[in-house]
C-alpha cells in the first residue's frame, strides 16, 4: 500500500510542478552587478557586461533603482530594488534584453515576469512589450491611468523546448518620449519535474 501511495505521489506531483530552486535565469531581478546605479543609468545596445546574465539589444535600456530621479518618487519594484525600462531615455526607438539558458528538448518550462508602465513625465500610460522565446512570439499591450507609481502586471506562459539552449528576449519598438516599458522579476523554471512524496 505504501509503495502504491508513493507512486501516486510521484505521478500527481509530476503533473504541475515548478520550483524556484530550479531557476534557469541569471539575475532575473536585475540586482547583481559590480556597479549598480544609485538612481538610474542608461546601458547602450549590445552590452554584455554591465548587467550580468543579460545582453542589451537595439538602442539599449534604462537600469533604475527603486527611487526614481524625479523628486525621489517610488517605483515600487516587484522584487528587489532594481528594474529595467526597455525604453532608453535618450532614444526614440525601443531597446531590449536577452538571455540564453540550457533546456532539454521536449521538456516543458514556465516563464513568469512582471511588466508595467506609468502615465506621468509626459508618457501616455501605454506600453508594448514583445517577448520572444525559441520560435514563439508574444505581444503584451499595457495601459494605465496611474501617475503616482508604475502599474505592474504579472504575466506567465509555458513553452516546450526545441533546442538544448533557449534564448528569451524582451523588447519594445515604441518611443521613449511617450512610453515606459518596465520589466522585473523574470523567471524560467522547468515544469513536470517528478518528485517523490514519502507516505508513512
Amino acid at each position: 500500500m505504501k509503495n502504491f501511495l508513493l507512486i501516486l505521489g510521484i505521478i500527481f506531483s509530476n503533473l504541475v510542478y515548478a520550483n524556484e530552486c530550479d531557476q534557469l535565469i541569471v539575475n532575473g531581478s536585475f540586482e547583481n552587478s559590480p556597479a549598480r546605479p544609485s538612481i538610474w543609468e542608461t546601458l547602450p545596445g549590445n552590452d554584455e557586461t554591465s548587467l550580468p546574465g543579460w545582453k542589451t539589444l537595439g538602442e539599449g535600456v534604462e537600469w533604475s533603482s527603486h527611487v526614481s530621479a524625479s523628486g525621489g518618487s517610488k517605483i515600487y519594484t516587484p522584487d528587489g530594488d532594481y528594474v529595467i525600462d526597455l525604453n532608453n531615455y535618450y532614444s526614440k526607438n525601443g531597446g531590449g534584453i536577452e538571455q540564453s539558458f540550457p533546456t532539454k528538448i521536449g521538456a516543458k518550462y514556465l516563464v513568469t515576469f512582471y511588466a508595467g508602465t506609468q502615465k506621468n513625465y509626459n508618457r501616455n500610460g501605454t506600453a508594448k512589450l514583445n517577448v520572444m522565446i525559441g520560435d514563439e512570439h508574444y505581444v503584451y499591450n499595457l495601459k494605465t491611468e496611474r501617475s503616482d507609481a508604475i502599474d505592474w502586471t504579472y504575466f506567465s506562459f509555458s513553452f516546450v523546448a526545441s533546442q538544448a539552449s533557449t534564448t528569451i528576449k524582451f523588447t519594445t519598438d515604441t518611443s521613449s518620449l511617450e512610453h515606459f516599458t518596465v520589466l522585473d522579476d523574470v523567471n524560467v523554471v522547468p515544469l513536470n519535474k517528478p518528485r517523490a512524496i514519502l507516505v508513512n
